[in-house]
């Protein structure tokens, strides 16, 4: 169970918006915006490399803990101590859970 007092991670939450169509199924820019800014409980997971099409990718794994916050999803990113994480799992909150768990990956250049 995580205590208040874990939170003790500056972090910000930010969504991407897409641009104008550009007519032929995509879009003409995108851009990330803030959504919010909180106090979060940072842990590290293992690393893992991924060898696809003869490139090499390194990826290290997060579990982000957040006060409740039901519009996070996984189109998301956190930006934390001037790394970019991708959210890949929001697992769904019961109704009386206080926390949001976000289960996140920094992808490292090989």
């Amino acid at each position: 169970m995580t205590h208040i007092g874990e939170l003790d991670e500056w972090i910000t939450i930010e969504r991407l918006v897409r641009g104008a169509d550009d007519g032929q199924g995509g879009y003409l820019s995108s851009t990330w915006e803030k959504l919010c800014e909180c106090w979060a409980k940072v842990e590290t997971g293992s690393g893992r490399e991924i060898i696809f099409a003869d490139q090499t990718s390194h990826r290290v794994g997060y579990v982000i803990t957040i006060r409740r916050d039901s519009e996070v999803t996984a189109a998301m990113r956190v930006i934390w101590q001037e790394r970019t994480l991708a959210i890949i799992g929001v697992p769904p909150t019961k109704r009386k859970q206080f926390w949001t768990v976000l289960q996140c990956e920094e992808q490292l250049a090989s």
